[in-house]
């Protein structure tokens, strides 16, 4: 249970996480001043908004859930087909997204000038830099993000000695979880409880969406077709409904698919399939 955390990103100052802390919350980085990256990455919903598809500007509705942001610090890829490599790339996207905040670089940093808070706070955060830019913007928003760290649930504490942490029945269900029957922990890997892998986990087709190629895309490779980051488990009661496109409501749900649901796909990936080349 005491398996090492990744690398994380660190290095950023207090006035760097703190400026990226209001920006998150401030909806003045969309277009027309109506969302927030706190609209999609709400902290009472674990860092997600509790969508099965979020909904941005001018109230477009996307084709993907939000996920989670705690511990993004641990993370080397970005968003469900893990098409970012970094904090900040993943920070600028969906600032200039036309499905989510609309903007672009010019009206963003104007009218981060026009208020008369932000160029002096810039100015604490980056003290070497003269003028506000866009590089500042994703470096103060990757410094919050890096900051939103989840590592002390009952769970950790059991797995640092504390066995009275966990319940009879929750010590049962983790048991379950790291067998080889049920082989959860393979893909969603303690202590994250994700193995940063992308997976073709047989899920059925959407109804009424064009279906979704996910990480076949960014990375030009037929054999990710339909396959998405595994995410972390983390806090996850606080984030459903579940899947990239929340097509599962409850956790009772996933289960089920992985007992009963996993449509036999050909690049289903190969720890969900049995020892016949069946799906499980």
């Amino acid at each position: 249970l005491k398996t090492a955390l990744p690398a994380h990103r660190d290095g950023f100052s207090p006035q760097q996480i703190d400026l990226g802390r209001l920006l998150f919350f401030d909806p003045v980085l969309s277009a027309d001043q109506s969302v927030s990256c706190a609209s999609c990455h709400n902290p009472s919903q674990g860092f997600s908004d509790g969508m099965g598809r979020s909904v941005g500007i001018h109230g477009q509705q996307g084709t993907r859930s939000a996920p989670s942001l705690w511990n993004s610090a641990f993370i080397k890829d970005f968003f469900w087909d893990a098409r970012a490599q970094s904090l900040e790339q993943q920070a600028l996207s969906p600032l200039f997204s036309p499905q989510e905040m609309g903007n672009n670089p010019t009206q963003l940093i104007s009218s981060l000038e026009a208020i008369e808070a932000y160029p002096e706070l810039f100015r604490q955060a980056f003290p070497h830099s003269e003028d506000l830019s866009l590089d500042q913007i994703a470096t103060a928003l990757a410094a919050f993000q890096s900051s939103l760290i989840s590592l002390n649930s009952r769970y950790d504490q059991y797995a640092h000695g504390y066995a009275d942490a966990l319940t009879e029945p929750e010590k049962e269900g983790l048991n379950i979880f790291r067998s080889f029957v049920a082989r959860c922990a393979e893909c969603h890997t303690p202590p994250l409880f994700s193995n940063q892998q992308i997976a073709v986990i047989g899920t059925p087709d959407p109804e009424g969406m064009a279906f979704d190629i996910g990480a076949e895309k960014p990375n030009a490779d037929k054999t990710l077709r339909g396959g998405f980051k595994v995410p972390s488990l983390r806090n996850v009661s606080l984030t459903a409904p579940y899947m990239h496109d929340g097509r599962f409501a409850t956790l009772d749900q996933v289960l089920d698919h992985y007992s009963h649901g996993i449509q036999d796909v050909t690049t289903l990936d190969p720890r969900l399939r049995n020892w016949s080349g069946s799906p499980l």
